[in-house]
Parts: structure tokens; C-alpha cells; sequence
């Protein structure tokens, strides 16, 4: 009987030791996880103040491209039609309404929080600061939403700051 008593004792400890080596492991994974999320705030933080002050506007290349028929898309779709409709930049406190009044379910436990990811990882919007949301105008915009062609006639010159203007007098050929 000693020697099972020894053999159940050894067992017991070894138990305890990984169960402890377990909990330090899962401790240890807690923390790289947070510090993870620390970082990856940090970094967008940074890259928000590190964008020109007139427009905070995120890189395409950090954007993930969404399918045409994705949800994030149908949503981003139905607030680039609101922006379009109030004819300026909307701020989210005045966007987020007016989609969840429309019917709109987004999901998550932060609903305006989820939208606004939507449309940061959009590339045809961007945020501006202290304005809100508005939608990316460039010659290469010139396609709407449902795949028609708009004209590409711009308007106040070949500059930065052109906007396409769509002209139902204007000739509609695709931008190729």
C-alpha cells in the first residue's frame, strides 16, 4: 500500500503543478492579448493623428475590400444613398439614426460603433473631422452604385479639390 500511496501522492502533485503551469500559461496569454489590442489602438490612434488635419481620411491599402453583396456593403451602400440625399457630409450622430429608422439592422452589442467600422473600412467614404462622413468623389467614382456610368464631367477644374457633378445633359460613357 505504500507504494500506491507514493504513486497517488506524486500524481497529485504533478496534477497541481500543471494545473498551475496551466493557469500562469492562460495568465500569460491574458496579458499578450491585451497587449496586443493596447498596440493595435495605438497604432490607429496614430495613424488618425498622422493623417492631414483637413480630412482624416484611412489609406485604401489598410482597408479590406468587401464583396459587392456582403452585409458591410449593403450597409455602407444605404448610408452613401442618405449621404448623397442630404447633399453634404453627415455626422454619425445624425446618420446612425436615420439608418436604424430605415430598418437597417447592423448587429453587435455597439450598433453605431459597428457602423462606423463598416464605413472606415469602405473606401468610397472617408471622415472628416468635426464634419462627418462624406463619399469619396474622384474621376474614378464615376460609377454608381447600381453600375450605371455617370458622366465624368467634373466641375472647378482638373484639382484636387474637382467634384463630379452628374449632368443628365451630359454624355454617360463608362470610364475605362
Amino acid at each position: 500500500m505504500a507504494f500506491s500511496n507514493d504513486i497517488i501522492s506524486r500524481a497529485q502533485s504533478d496534477l497541481q503543478r500543471a494545473e498551475k503551469d496551466a493557469a500562469n500559461a492562460r495568465e500569460k496569454l491574458h496579458r499578450s492579448e491585451a497587449e496586443i489590442n493596447d498596440l493595435r489602438a495605438f497604432l490607429r490612434k496614430l495613424e488618425h493623428y498622422a493623417a492631414p488635419t483637413d480630412a482624416k481620411v484611412s489609406s485604401p491599402a489598410t482597408r479590406s475590400p468587401r464583396g459587392s453583396g456582403g452585409k458591410a456593403r449593403r450597409i455602407v451602400n444605404h448610408c452613401i444613398d442618405l449621404i448623397q440625399q442630404a447633399g453634404r457630409k453627415m455626422p454619425m450622430n445624425e446618420l446612425f439614426p436615420k439608418v436604424i429608422a430605415d430598418g437597417i439592422e447592423i448587429g453587435g452589442t455597439d450598433e453605431k460603433s459597428v457602423l462606423a467600422g463598416y464605413l472606415s473600412r469602405d473606401e468610397r467614404v472617408y471622415f472628416e473631422r468635426g464634419v462627418g462622413w462624406g463619399i469619396v468623389e474622384t474621376e474614378g467614382a464615376a460609377v454608381l452604385l447600381g453600375g450605371a456610368t455617370a458622366p465624368s464631367f467634373i466641375d472647378g477644374g482638373q484639382n484636387e479639390r474637382a467634384t463630379l457633378t452628374l449632368d443628365p445633359a451630359a454624355r454617360t460613357e463608362p470610364i475605362g
